[in-house]
């Protein structure tokens, strides 16, 4: 099956048993086997309609397939747009389609910042949306340039939610990491340190001090005492 007519498949069955009693199962198997498959740019659409019309179902059953839909099927998809528009040319990985890629992740960008900017109702569901918006905003900047989303991603680095506050972290070191930003106001430089402070995990500490690090507001022995002495008072004593 095509990307196309797995999304159609998985629509015309929801369609048929909403309450997804009766094709549960087969949904999951359809949305499992998107891993096998390669995508241009319709089916990218498809994908991404098949996404919201689980966002806009209310439910337990549908907020399962909403989180599979973005596991499964959107996370994969940066991934495979590098596969199928690249290829190498005297040892270098060079782009074959550049238009085609571009427009491709800009489409996958704007549904990743829809996700990443949507109603936060305190739910469960509502904060792993968020979080997956910020996940794939992740993804993305490992192919393909991503700037102006600092303001953003330092709004949900401050949220209360564990997983949306790392995710926040992960792309914003990820952004500093590629250079698609690369400075610190003194209000973000603040925001880091109050997130060393409050740090529950080394990885955390690290991944602040790699954002300084590679925003040039930190050496690596300054790096590497933080890290230390955060290890002494938190697994010392």
């Amino acid at each position: 099956m095509t990307a196309k007519e797995i999304t159609s498949r998985i629509l015309a069955l929801s369609a048929a048993d909403p309450t997804f009693t009766k094709h549960g199962i087969e949904i999951l198997d359809l949305i499992s086997d998107f891993r096998k498959v390669k995508i241009n740019a319709e089916d990218l659409q498809a994908v991404i309609d098949l996404h919201v019309h689980f966002i806009q179902i209310k439910g337990k059953k549908t907020a399962s397939l909403e989180d599979e839909v973005a596991r499964l099927m959107l996370f994969k998809i940066p991934a495979k747009i590098q596969a199928n528009y690249t290829d190498t040319v005297a040892g270098k990985t060079v782009r074959t389609d550049q238009t085609e890629a571009r427009a491709m992740f800009v489409t996958l960008l704007r549904h990743s910042i829809a996700c990443a900017k949507s109603k936060d109702d305190k739910s469960k569901r509502s904060k792993l949306r968020i979080a997956q918006g910020l996940g794939l905003i992740y993804l993305i900047q490992t192919y393909f340039k991503v700037s102006g989303l600092k303001d953003l991603l330092f709004s949900k680095l401050a949220d209360n939610d564990n997983e949306v506050s790392e995710a926040a972290l992960d792309a914003l070191e990820n952004a500093f990491k590629y250079e698609h930003e690369t400075e610190l106001t003194p209000e973000e430089e603040a925001q880091i340190s109050k997130h060393i402070g409050a740090a529950e995990d080394d990885g955390t500490v690290v991944s602040c001090c790699n954002i300084m690090l590679d925003a040039g507001k930190m050496d690596e022995t300054s790096a590497q005492f933080i890290i230390d002495t955060w290890k002494e008072r938190n697994w010392y004593n």
